[in-house]
């Protein structure tokens, strides 16, 4: 996870490259993959704050949840 948000200056129009340079990139497949690798990386931390948040607000179903 940490790799995906290490490139999401690659949605840019414009990245580094080695040298510090700004050079102009074509952003379209590349930036729909960066988003969807940050888009999976938050998924699971939602997915945990939903169930924590049913089990404090519906306490009987508890198990249910888990």
């Amino acid at each position: 996870m940490r790799g995906d948000w290490q490139i999401i200056f690659w949605l840019l129009p414009r990245v580094p490259d080695f040298f510090g340079k700004w050079r102009a990139i074509r952003v379209d497949h590349l930036a729909l993959e960066v988003l969807d690798n940050l888009r999976r990386s938050l998924s699971e931390n939602g997915d945990v704050r939903d169930a924590a948040e049913r089990m404090v607000f519906f306490p009987k179903h508890a198990l249910y949840w888990t």
